[in-house]
């Protein structure tokens, strides 16, 4: 008993340290070389599942694309009557 409970504290100590050690910032290089790693891992997986999401995929790049779309014009409409007001301004100043 007492054997499987230092087995146990050790194990804990070990996640404790592996955690810790994803809590650390990376850098530029190191998370290319993680994201590869994972993709290295799953892309045969993801390449056979790939026609099981295909519709809902191209449904949200549908709705990404009408959002981003909708966030042009807005930003359009806010340029405009930002320049408006700024015209408005100098005319006032004169």
């Amino acid at each position: 008993m007492q054997k499987g409970l230092e087995v146990l504290r050790k194990k804990e100590d070990e996640w404790e340290i592996e955690e810790a050690k994803l809590e650390q910032p990376l850098t530029i290089y190191e998370s290319a070389r993680q994201f590869l790693e994972l993709y290295n891992t799953f892309a045969s997986h993801l390449q056979e599942t790939e026609s099981l999401f295909a519709s809902e995929r191209e449904a949200y790049l549908v709705e990404l694309q009408q959002r981003l779309q909708c966030l042009a014009k807005w930003q359009r409409k806010q340029n405009e009557e930002l320049v408006s007001s700024r015209g408005k301004d100098s005319e006032a100043i004169k």
